[in-house]
């Protein structure tokens, strides 16, 4: 029997661009309290591991500042890793008409946090190699797209997730890519926001009076930006499945087995 990661996806209606930005956003205000409930709480954890590693470090040897720049980088990827699988988690279990758990969606993020991290690397990899000719770099981000949310609604390995998002794109990857570049107009304008405030929390170099306020909101925009991000991924791996394989998310999802 052919497995279902290797399966020709069925041909349906053209994918929606609409849509998927639609459900994106139904998603998101149903759940925006969830989400970043969970993404200050993992932002906590990292923090508080990162200090720990660090402080570690110092005691070992005086001169480890080069630890200071290399762990916050890694706990931030880390920390986007598990977020991405709390979301999308929380996110397909909405699309499936469930119960969202706050709870379950957690400890699926830490489940599937191995293979997701892979996917991730995997990703920007192929983003940064292929981004050197441009095209073959869009191709890439395109085809890959959607192949974290396989990982946790379908439960495929990494490699036959990333071949999985091959296959749903494929037909519709000109609309795929429309989604992906509104995506890319709205982490350019979130991140002129967040970077805005960070500047006007010290102005002249120095702390002002509004410095915590700021550095609260710009940390809010930072989680809501990637919240953004997952939930939109998570609304077009919907949709793809949707139109093209004419299923509905409630029969076909392995996640709540």
């Amino acid at each position: 029997m052919q497995d279902s990661s290797e399966r020709e996806p069925a041909q349906g209606p053209a994918l929606s661009v609409d849509k998927v930005f639609s459900r994106a956003r139904g998603v998101f205000g149903r759940h925006w309290g969830a989400f970043l409930g969970g993404g200050f709480l993992l932002l906590i954890g990292f923090v508080v591991v990162e200090a720990a590693i660090l402080f570690a470090s110092f005691q070992m040897r005086a001169d480890a500042w080069a630890f200071v720049a290399i762990v916050p980088l890694i706990g931030l990827f880390l920390w986007s890793v598990l977020l991405n699988g709390f979301v999308f988690f929380t996110a397909v279990s909405d699309f499936s008409g469930r119960k969202v758990s706050f709870g379950k969606s957690l400890g699926a993020a830490f489940v599937h946090a191995p293979d997701l991290l892979m996917i991730q690397i995997i990703q920007l990899l192929c983003l940064g190699v292929g981004g050197l000719l441009v095209i073959p770099g869009l191709f890439a981000a395109v085809v890959l797209s959607v192949a974290g949310p396989v990982r946790v609604v379908e439960r495929h390995g990494v490699v036959a997730s990333l071949v999985r998002s091959v296959l749903l794109t494929e037909g519709v990857r000109w609309r795929v890519l429309a989604v992906l570049a509104i995506m890319l107009l709205a982490n350019i304008l979130a991140t002129v926001g967040w970077s805005a405030l960070s500047l006007m929390s010290r102005p002249g170099g120095e702390p002002g009076p509004f410095a915590p306020a700021a550095q609260l909101l710009m940390l809010v925009l930072v989680i809501l930006q990637n919240v953004g991000n997952a939930v939109t991924v998570a609304a077009l791996y919907a949709e793809l499945r949707l139109t093209k394989e004419s299923h509905t998310l409630g029969t076909v999802e392995k996640v709540f087995d």
